[in-house]
């Protein structure tokens, strides 16, 4: 309906499936090194687009299991483009972070780009240390970067929303149940899970030489950064 040129399945896949990594897709990333084209080489949003184009099946039905798929948050990230009209940045500023005063938060499409308060990162490499940016430009599907200062204001959007409901924050965090009962511990874009008995939501994330996490143990009034 949103994106003519995926695929069309022996399974119909919905967005609330991409978005709890239910979909059955290939995650376009491992294909990528599969490959042997690796990370690092130079791409385009449109040679990600033209490999989801090429897969002639899905890794399994879907609601039937729980696989971490890249290819799901990119394809949610062109639809939202698709829908709006506006670029990923330009509707998260819209939506959510300008309401917020969240002036440091926003999509870096290459994590080699240098921007202001941006902290450096880099990956050891048997010749030394080097600042390297996987080759290709970021969507829906990760390179969110922020501040402390920002991430404190998000964390408390959660606990008291201005921005979304808690109903809807309330869903995101609620894991998916598969298609024979079983729960998954991945609701819609965040991780549920018990940590030391309290439970907790958040997701975490990595690029080439950055590691990040965000964590909210909900009955705490605790968020870690």
């Amino acid at each position: 309906q949103h994106l003519p040129w995926v695929p069309q399945f022996d399974h119909p896949v919905t967005l609330r499936q991409l978005a709890a990594n239910a979909s059955g897709m290939r995650d376009h990333l491992e294909v990528v090194i599969l490959s042997g084209a690796g990370l690092y080489g130079t791409s385009s949003r449109q040679d990600a687009r033209d490999i989801v184009s090429r897969q002639d099946a899905l890794n399994f039905t879907p609601d039937e299991a729980m696989l971490y798929s890249n290819t799901g948050f990119f394809l949610l990230g062109d639809i939202i483009e698709k829908v709006t009209g506006q670029t990923y940045n330009q509707v998260l500023r819209e939506r959510i972070t300008g309401p917020l005063g969240m002036n440091d938060t926003f999509l870096l499409e290459r994590d080699n780009m240098a921007v202001p308060r941006l902290a450096s990162h880099y990956t050891k490499q048997p010749e030394g240390w080097f600042s390297l940016g996987w080759g290709f430009p970021f969507g829906g599907e990760g390179a969110m970067v922020s501040t402390l200062d920002d991430m404190i204001r998000w964390m408390a959007n959660l606990n008291a929303p201005t921005v979304g409901t808690p109903e809807m924050h309330a869903r995101m965090a609620t894991p998916s149940v598969f298609a024979n009962g079983v729960d998954s511990a991945y609701g819609l874009g965040l991780i549920a899970d018990v940590y030391r008995g309290r439970r907790c939501v958040g997701h975490g994330g990595s690029v080439a030489g950055g590691k990040s996490e965000s964590v909210r143990f909900v009955d705490d009034g605790l968020a870690v950064v």
